[in-house]
């Protein structure tokens, strides 16, 4: 049985079918699980359920309008912003929003205002209308400038750890830089010192320098044999002491 769902927050519901059933559930993402109830028209089915068995979707590219628009709202420049959490901004005021397919609807700050839209996730436009309660303001839009949230790397503070990334004519390196002072480059052990989260060393006929980014979470490496070979690259894979 098919059926159309709706989002509010991490809230789903949905009437199965031709309406005689209907679903109401609440996902968990810390524990991936989805809780909930389903019920027939006639009362003749309650039952509960908590599903831990998940399988996402694969190959196929999510098509979200989570993210920041920028653009005109009638006369006035706008920033909506739509968090993944059902939450957002228009402006400088607050919304909740629920999802029903492609269509989204919000009440913005304290209901004066209400927005309809629907994303195109070929064109990736955003289309809709502001109205408030009074009247007084009844705007479309059409909005193309999107931004999506990239992903937060998780912060870096230190840099003692396993570093891996691809070093020019060497390919996939490893790194290790020991919180003692000693490091290891392959079969080859060193000692470094730390000046401004530069590292330096010396070792068999290795110069090695390693420029540390926090707030990156980079390790960008530079190192030369015998004076002659200079291999470099910018390192992200990392893992902590």
């Amino acid at each position: 049985m098919e059926f159309t769902y709706t989002v509010d927050g991490n809230s789903i519901s949905a009437n199965i079918g031709d309406g005689t059933y209907y679903l109401e559930a609440t996902y968990d993402s810390e524990t991936q699980t989805l809780t909930g109830n389903v019920q027939d028209e006639y009362g003749d089915f309650d039952a509960d359920f908590e599903l831990t068995d998940y399988q996402g979707l694969e190959d196929v590219e999510e098509a979200t309008f989570v993210g920041t628009w920028n653009g005109k709202v009638g006369p006035n420049n706008i920033t909506i912003v739509f968090n993944g959490d059902g939450t957002g901004l228009y402006g400088d005021m607050e919304f909740i929003y629920t999802v029903d397919g492609n269509s989204i609807s919000a009440n913005i700050g304290d209901g004066t205002y209400y927005l309809e839209a629907t994303y195109d996730s070929e064109t990736q436009t955003l289309t809709g209308n502001v109205q408030d309660e009074y009247g007084d303001f009844d705007a479309d839009f059409e909005l193309t400038d999107y931004q999506g949230f990239e992903e937060e790397k998780p912060s870096t503070n230190s840099f003692y750890g396993s570093w891996t990334g691809e070093l020019t004519k060497l390919g996939e390196t490893t790194f290790v830089f020991n919180s003692d002072g000693t490091g290891q480059y392959g079969d080859f052990t060193f000692e470094y010192t730390v000046t401004d989260n530069v590292i330096t060393a010396s070792f068999d006929a290795y110069e090695l320098t390693a420029t540390f980014d926090p707030e990156k979470g980079t390790m960008e490496i530079e190192m030369w044999y015998d004076y002659s070979y200079d291999y470099s690259g910018v390192f992200t894979e990392f893992v902590p002491e």
